[in-house]
């Protein structure tokens, strides 16, 4: 007696198994951060590049992550980066300049030498940090006028995070703690 189940009955039960495997796909959430500046403030003499921002290692990933402001990270494996988050800071920096300094002419770096702005801006995030019931964000920056240094500063931005520091809260107060961070540094250029 042939004990194999006919062919018909082994598709029929693969096509099943394959049916329940796939009923268990998670979706994830994309998320960019915006420029929020609005108001125009005074123009800025010559021209103003942004260095492409240099982010921890640890945070160059697809997923939020974020640190606790000491030595532990968190991340979200469901909610995801739109964009490379080292561009996403550089392109929102840029336009946050744009339109808090009336329309100067701000790029995004790397340029070559004939094409180098006035003013260049390098920034390096240390760390984004949820502590407790607010974001913060510590950066550094130097500003350079004609290739000398202008001006070096270093600070912490935070802000609170209204209700639960879900990922949608969190990223809009990311892009506000950009805001911030762009403020001051059109106060040093």
């Amino acid at each position: 007696m042939n004990k194999t189940l006919p062919p018909l009955i082994n598709l029929v039960l693969v096509s099943l198994l394959l049916v329940g495997c796939s009923g268990s796909v998670q979706k994830y959430r994309y998320y960019v951060l915006q420029p929020l500046a609005s108001g125009l403030d005074s123009n800025t003499n010559g021209s103003v590049g942004i260095n492409p921002v240099i982010i921890p290692d640890w945070m160059d990933r697809q997923s939020l992550i974020w640190s606790d402001g000491l030595f532990r990270l968190y991340k979200s494996d469901l909610d995801r980066w739109g964009e490379p988050l080292s561009r996403a800071i550089t392109r929102v920096t840029a336009e946050n300049l744009n339109r808090l300094t009336n329309g100067t002419f701000i790029t995004t770096g790397p340029w070559s030498q004939s094409q180098r702005p006035e003013h260049t801006v390098d920034i390096d995030v240390l760390s984004v940090a949820k502590e407790s019931q607010r974001m913060v964000l510590d950066v550094r920056w130097v500003i350079k006028h004609k290739n000398k240094v202008q001006a070096i500063g270093h600070k912490q931005f935070a802000s609170s995070l209204a209700g639960l520091g879900t990922a949608d809260e969190m990223v809009e107060v990311f892009s506000q703690l950009l805001l911030d961070m762009a403020e001051e540094i059109r106060q040093q250029l």
